[in-house]
């Protein structure tokens, strides 16, 4: 009996290919969807983290 993986294509491994240089704006608007996303995220947990270890307020 032959083992699962000689059935199929092996997969590449390669990395997805690099857009041009010529055209940064592709590059520009990725790392600005990515860095506004990480802001939220970090907002997001901060303020979980800030409401979840709040002291009690003392009246």
């Amino acid at each position: 009996m032959l083992p699962a993986s000689q059935g199929r294509p092996a997969r590449s491994l390669a990395p997805p290919p690099i857009p041009a240089t010529d055209d940064d704006t592709t590059t520009l608007a990725a790392a600005f969807l990515i860095g506004v996303s990480a802001m939220w995220i970090s907002d997001i947990l901060f303020e979980f983290i800030v409401r979840k270890f709040k002291p009690i307020a003392q009246e």
